[in-house]
């Protein structure tokens, strides 16, 4: 777990992120933890730490950490945001059970193609995507 978070604080050092206190004991706690958690769920565990934090400050480094692909960002059908830390370097989507909520990594990108052709038919920087599948993984069938 060092090694992972030594490796993200160095990335965003280098992208010219500092490491607030609520950076750290975020990806702390998505370090820690084996699946996804909500934002919420995530602030209730970061306010263990510092209780001063709000759920608004939460939420808006997740999106940020998202946006720098620290994090990924899944719905689980619900519509609910999950997070969770990434779990490799590389540009991956997901296959979600909706029952339940196990997820495993895709590591191609079955869109990256047709995204970039129709980006660049309408003149759109693409910045970044996501896609996931959803379904019932083995175990729940």
């Amino acid at each position: 777990m060092v090694d992972v978070l030594d490796s993200v604080f160095s990335k965003l050092k280098s992208m010219g992120y500092r490491i607030t206190n609520q950076r750290k004991y975020i990806l702390e706690v998505l370090a820690k933890t084996k699946g996804k958690l909500t934002a919420q769920e995530v602030h209730e565990r970061v306010s263990a730490y510092l209780p001063q934090v709000s759920l608004d400050t939460v939420y808006r480094n997740l999106t940020l950490l998202g946006e720098l692909g620290i994090v990924d960002q899944m719905y689980l059908g619900d519509k609910v945001a999950r997070f969770v830390l990434q779990s490799s370097k590389e540009h991956h989507h997901h296959l979600v059970c909706v029952r339940c909520g196990r997820f495993c990594c895709v590591d191609i990108c079955p869109m990256e193609d047709l995204i970039a052709k129709v980006a660049k038919e309408q003149g759109f920087e693409v910045t970044g995507h996501s896609f996931e599948v959803y379904g019932v993984c083995a175990d729940c069938r």
